[in-house]
């Protein structure tokens, strides 16, 4: 069994023992429910399998035996064996000859293939159809006769929402350029023309989301395999990710998704002669809470197209505040959510990576273009210093909270620039300490083109901060991935030389999870389509398939999920840390394809940031100038 989300490997062996039937020793296979087993594997033959979503059933046949076998994917363990008649004996297989005549042609040559049959499995009716090649018939085997009650009688394949442009091949579900099935967009308007498909419907089926019903008068009935719906607009409000069931009688079906997305309109905010849109959005970060101000989560975004960043409000509703005791009482929808805070922050040429400061409300932009660093005041919106000179080609951001340091990796010059942002706020002296009106940077030497930074600020010198750098080290006979260690704790920061691990190539996206001991990075390679772990303690990695060319990914520590941007199969990946080993659970059609005859800028650092309290992703998407608010399955 392949798992097509991360490439691992599982099978399921059966076992074999022997009892008497009409005083004839016969094979019989070994169960999950049997007590005693004799342990020898089962003998050959097994040549077709199908199977049973409704139930997650694996269904293979033998035909050498002539033998049904019903096993659970999962536990890898067999529920139950049909013995098909007539049989085991005589052997239920045909034989036919074959002459080579592809030349040169040997007429003397033949070769005897051995058909067993094949097999196929009826979803809604729950029944195996085995062909038996040597007796020329067709067996039917009802499964729930044989195997535990695990089909209900009412179940949900797939939910699929209109096309929002039919026109565009590309585009599958309602979310435009992306191929989303069971997605949407937010809407001040009902979404007419859901189709459910499954097995067990009635007219009396009734239809819900996060087990509220929606209204009689949406659902109309075609058959006992679709259900069509209207889904009103006080669903679509705010990104969500629904459990869709259906209810029918005493039956509950299994839940599925659906999904509401925002898409947040970057195309208006710089235009070329010609008025298409040249915004290019490049990278995100996240912040819940500004100094100490109130919980108001927003999201930076570099537009390289335009050399400025815009402030995106995030938050779907607004904590309220008793004014006397300063307790929560509840939330309020927010007005301003999903909209650009005006005015747009100014940076230097083409800002790439951006990393921003809760604690000092501020923001640093690597400019690729220009070679410097912009440091924004996010909260008054404008540039808080002028640009800072980095080295050349700087492309990722991390800032270290507890001590101001701001650490901007230069691809094109092999180096790591750190800046002090704490001098911007000097502790209170008398005299007053002055405030610096400008900032400088120190070089630090790493391996190859290093594109993205993740801080650990409880390691390094003093426990003052460990920071990894993605990057290539040269070899005699090709560069390999290479994340670099540099300790950023003490007065003068260095490359460590105790601390490194090698990676496919290339590694282009990393993040630190300070929620597991010991705490752990996790790098992105786009070479070799992995998610890798990393403990600096040890240097010993450990990796996960995600999709196709993975430039960029983001963590929420609050629940252990990882996820990763695919650029040349458009996807998203979320991988879970919590399991032993990780793994990739599921793949979205998110963010979508370019415009066919478009060249996308694909080395970015951070296309996907995270709120960890919303459990929402912010996901760029610059082949259509906008950014998508995904509400992240748990």
């Amino acid at each position: 069994m392949l798992n097509s989300l991360d490439q691992n490997i599982s099978s399921i062996t059966f076992r074999a023992g022997s009892a008497l039937v009409s005083n004839q020793s016969v094979s019989f296979g070994c169960t999950f429910y049997t007590q005693t087993c004799a342990g020898a594997p089962e003998l050959l033959g097994t040549t077709s399998v199908a199977f049973q979503p409704f139930a997650n059933m694996l269904v293979s046949y033998n035909g050498a035996q002539n033998q049904l076998s019903i096993s659970n994917p999962v536990t890898q363990q067999r529920y139950a064996w049909v013995q098909l008649t007539p049989g085991p004996t005589p052997v239920q297989t045909s034989t036919i000859s074959v002459t080579p005549t592809v030349p040169p042609t040997d007429t003397s040559v033949t070769v005897n293939l051995t058909l067993n049959g094949g097999l196929a499995v009826d979803w809604a009716t729950n029944q195996a159809v085995v062909a038996n090649s040597g007796a020329g018939t067709l067996t039917l085997v009802g499964l729930g006769s044989v195997s535990p009650a695990l089909l209900k009688p009412v179940h949900v394949t797939e939910v699929l929402v209109p096309s929002a442009v039919p026109s565009d091949p590309f585009t599958l579900g309602g979310i435009p350029f992306a191929n989303f099935p069971q997605g949407t967009l937010t809407s001040s308007a009902d979404l007419v023309g859901v189709k459910i498909f499954g097995s067990g419907f009635t007219g009396s089926s009734t239809v819900r989301l996060d087990k509220t019903a929606l209204p009689v008068g949406n659902t109309s009935f075609k058959s006992n395999r679709e259900i069509d719906v209207t889904i009103p607009k006080s669903f679509l409000a705010v990104p969500h990710h629904y459990a869709l069931d259906v209810v029918d009688a005493a039956a509950t079906s299994n839940a599925s998704d659906f999904f509401v997305v925002a898409a947040v309109d970057l195309s208006g905010i710089c235009k070329d002669s010609t008025g298409a849109s040249i915004t290019k959005p490049a990278s995100v970060a996240i912040a819940d809470q500004i100094g100490s101000g109130l919980f108001a989560p927003i999201a930076v975004v570099t537009n390289s197209g335009c050399n400025n960043a815009a402030v995106i409000d995030i938050a779907p509703q607004l904590p309220q505040y008793d004014q006397t005791t300063g307790d929560l009482t509840g939330f309020t929808d927010n007005p301003t959510f999903g909209q650009i805070l005006p005015p747009l922050i100014p940076t230097g040429s083409s800002p790439s990576g951006v990393a921003v400061s809760p604690r000092f409300g501020l923001a640093v932009v690597a400019n690729n273009g220009a070679g410097t660093a912009s440091i924004l005041d996010i909260v008054n919106k404008k540039q808080a210093v002028p640009d800072v000179t980095t080295g050349s080609g700087p492309i990722g951001v991390a800032i270290n909270e507890g001590t101001g340091a701001a650490l901007v990796a230069n691809t094109a010059q092999n180096t790591v620039s750190e800046i002090n942002l704490g001098l911007l706020f000097p502790p209170v002296t008398t005299p007053p300490t002055t405030t610096p009106s400008t900032l400088t940077a120190t070089s630090i030497g790493v391996d190859t083109a290093p594109i993205a930074i993740a801080i650990d600020p409880d390691r390094g010198t003093n426990n003052n901060g460990l920071a990894v750098v993605t990057a290539l080290a040269l070899t005699s006979n090709f560069p390999t991935g290479v994340l670099d260690a540099v300790d950023i704790g003490s007065t003068s920061p260095a490359k460590s030389t105790s601390a490194g691990a090698g990676v496919t190539l290339t590694p282009t996206g990393i993040v630190f999870d300070p929620s597991v001991s010991p705490a752990l990075f996790y790098a992105v390679s786009s070479g070799g389509n992995l998610v890798t772990s990393f403990n600096p303690d040890n240097g010993v990695p450990s990796s996960v398939h995600v999709g196709i060319n993975p430039t960029s990914l983001a963590l929420n520590p609050q629940t252990g999920g990882i996820i990763t941007v695919n650029t040349l199969n458009n996807t998203i990946s979320i991988v879970d840390t919590l399991s032993r080993p990780f793994k990739t659970r599921r793949s979205f059609g998110l963010p979508g394809p370019p415009p066919l005859g478009t060249t996308i800028n694909q080395l970015q650092t951070n296309q996907v940031a995270i709120d960890q309290f919303l459990n929402m992703a912010v996901i760029v998407d610059q082949a259509h100038n906008r950014v998508l608010l995904f509400p992240i399955p748990n």
